[in-house]
């Protein structure tokens, strides 16, 4: 079973994002090409690193379960809700950077990213987030982003400090079965 192809994903968001200062880098809209089993890849052998901070189950890193988180991201992405990247340096996949519940009437998105384990410390994570900042900004015409790190996530805690978020005083908390997440909100407005 293959995701979407470029000729049947609909979406009124660039295929490709470039980072003017990164040449080494470049964002595809997910489901814009068929990389499934390379990003299956990365997530298994960031397993146990990506559950840290995330509630996934074990079933989350099979192929079948990618390929169905990535339909589900292309519908998605054709309703407006999200907007997803797989983060590329080299040519070849290192994490991904997106907006979920994007709520154009309000003017906000809730960013997220990750960079594999064995990538990090390059600045992927951070120009990667930047350049889809600007363009939620620019091009979306939101107005506040949003970023929810679990608290004790130090690494994603500066990114966010880099891309001049400031740390609320909300909280988020998620009940899984395997544990309690405590997330702690940042913001970015479009003005500051």
């Amino acid at each position: 079973m293959s995701v979407a192809k470029p000729e049947t994903l609909h979406s009124p968001y660039p295929e490709v994002l470039t980072i003017a200062d990164r040449p080494d880098m470049l964002l595809y809209l997910t489901g814009s090409r068929d990389d499934a089993a390379e990003l299956q890849a990365l997530i298994a052998t960031d397993w146990d690193y990506l559950a840290r901070f995330q509630h996934l189950d074990e079933a989350d890193s099979t192929l079948a379960a990618v390929e169905a988180a990535t339909r589900k991201t292309v519908q998605d992405m054709q309703n407006g809700t999200d907007l997803q990247y797989v983060v590329m340096a080299n040519e070849r996949i290192v994490g991904r950077v997106g907006f979920a519940g994007i709520d154009h009437k309000r003017g906000a998105g809730r960013l997220g990213y990750w960079v594999g384990e064995a990538s990090q410390g390059h600045g992927y994570a951070h120009s990667a987030a930047q350049r889809l900042v600007r363009f939620a900004f620019e091009e979306m015409e939101l107005e506040k982003v949003l970023v929810r790190i679990d608290a004790r996530n130090e690494k994603s805690e500066q990114v966010a400090r880099g891309l001049g978020a400031h740390r609320t005083p909300r909280v988020a908390l998620e009940e899984h079965e395997r544990r309690r997440i405590r997330y702690r909100i940042w913001e970015i407005d479009k003005d500051e």
